[in-house]
């Protein structure tokens, strides 16, 4: 499964590139394991704002149908 999620580390914003054919969620954890955001796949690129989200390390996960990759980021 290609993910890719930038910049890491990261501040206001994490861009993620997922297919949007075989992926269709896109959610978001922290470290504690607290849904932050969720959204629908429904292109290659997705722009997840972080703004109001504080330091630390992050969980970016997409899933489809029958597969599913993930991406840890840190925000400073």
């Amino acid at each position: 499964v290609a993910l890719e999620a930038y910049p890491n580390p990261f501040t206001g914003k994490v861009i993620v590139s997922a297919d949007p054919e075989t992926m269709q969620h896109l959610r978001c954890y922290s470290a504690d394991g607290k849904l932050l955001s969720e959204n629908e796949i429904t292109d290659w690129i997705t722009v997840v704002s972080t703004a109001d989200w504080p330091s630390g390390v992050y969980y970016f996960r997409v899933d489809g149908k029958s597969q599913g990759a993930s991406k840890v980021l840190v925000k400073h």
